[in-house]
């Protein structure tokens, strides 16, 4: 039997910050979702936060399936409302009954991942001095959550590249192979 989980956007917002992930907020749902669906990958079972509620939500999403993220006011109507809206079609005749497809509800193509892109958030994301080599594993996990597929080589590449313009524009700082971060980065 197959498991859903729709969490609001601000919780899940919340929680992926509380995990590391700083750069939720400006993720849009599906991608969101994506990432939550791959955090089994890349937490173990004991991975706690201190809120209790996100706490109990992350236990949640670990043990479902399948996650949706829904703004905060589009989940409390969105569920009364499909309801009716399918009671409507079906009372007009439209589509949605058997051998048909609804255009709208067909897959749209998603945005395609930048593994320097990710690779960049790892180095972000530390909190102490970290070997490159390690670096390259979490952007690869980072990358596998985000729905691509796994290549340390890749990753190794895009992380070096990095690793580079981060460091050339003074974000951070490598030393032995060991990068830390020395500087933020803000949205105006």
């Amino acid at each position: 039997m197959s498991t859903q989980v729709t969490v609001k956007r601000t919780v899940a917002i919340a929680l992926m910050e509380a995990l590391g992930f700083k750069t939720a907020s400006k993720h849009d749902n599906k991608k969101l979702a994506r990432k939550l669906e791959g955090l089994e990958e890349l937490i173990d079972e004991n991975t706690k936060v201190e809120d209790p509620a996100l706490d109990e939500q992350l236990k949640a999403i670990l043990e479902a399936d399948k996650v949706s993220v829904k703004d905060d006011e589009e989940s409390e109507a969105s569920e009364g409302e499909e309801k009716k809206d399918k009671k409507a079609k079906k009372a007009k005749g439209e589509k949605g009954e058997k051998g048909e497809k609804d255009p709208k509800e067909e897959k749209k193509p998603t945005k395609t991942l930048n593994r320097i892109e990710t690779a960049a958030q790892a180095v972000m994301a530390l909190t102490e001095k970290t070997k490159v080599k390690d670096i390259v594993k979490k952007a690869d996990d980072i990358y596998v959550a985000a729905g691509g597929k796994s290549n340390l080589k890749e990753s190794n590449y895009s992380t070096n590249r990095a690793v580079q313009c981060l460091e050339a524009v003074g974000l951070i700082k490598v030393e032995d192979n060991e990068v830390s971060v020395i500087g933020t980065v803000t949205s105006k």
